[in-house]
């Protein structure tokens, strides 16, 4: 069986509706590139602080991911990048924490920052100096990337907050005029074990 401009299989390599369906779903790929800080103040009483970030995305993952520990420096570099499929459909707000790890004690969280991600445009690359303290001159340093997601249409169901995929679908239909005997509406019974 060929497919044909108007089979669901023809459409999936027609351009045109590519262009359409890219505007209509709601799933996009974020891209996390967590660049550098400057000038994290000590939080160690005789070195350096011993910086890496975590970041958190709820709404796409459960899993909170870090970078490496950049060790006795104010400006650390990571240049680690973290990515996650995300459904525009729904409030996205990333959290990234700098923390001085500390060998001991438990870890420091020094600052906390929200973003977002509605701020984003598909297709294009952002980059963003959030300031942490401007006393002091501290900043974090992120490039944001946003792409789409050609991905079949996905049923949720959300508050804003809290966010239901739907896990699975059956859907049945039957010729009632190849049964052997006629059944009337509703006759017909499902079971799966």
């Amino acid at each position: 069986m060929g497919a044909n401009s108007s089979s669901p299989e023809g459409l999936a390599n027609n351009p045109e509706h590519l262009a359409r369906r890219r505007d209509e779903t709601p799933f996009r790929l974020l891209t996390v590139k967590v660049l550098k800080a400057r000038n994290i103040q000590k939080a160690d009483a005789f070195t350096e602080s011993d910086c890496y970030v975590t970041v958190s995305l709820p709404t796409a993952s459960s899993e909170q991911v870090r970078t490496a520990t950049v060790h006795n420096s104010k400006d650390p570099v990571w240049n680690q990048s973290f990515c996650y499929r995300i459904d525009n459909r729904i409030k996205n707000v990333l959290e990234l924490k700098i923390c001085d790890e500390d060998t001991y004690t438990k870890d420091d969280e020094l600052y906390t920052v929200l973003f977002d991600v509605a701020k984003l445009h598909p297709g294009k690359t952002s980059r963003v100096n959030f300031t942490l303290n401007p006393q002091t001159w501290e900043e974090l340093e992120v490039e944001f990337s946003l792409q789409y997601i050609p991905d079949h249409y996905e049923k949720i169901v959300t508050n804003g907050v809290l966010v239901s995929r739907e896990l699975s679908f059956l859907e049945i239909k039957v010729n009632t005029k190849k049964l052997k005997q006629q059944y009337t509406k509703g006759d017909l019974i499902l079971t799966i074990k």
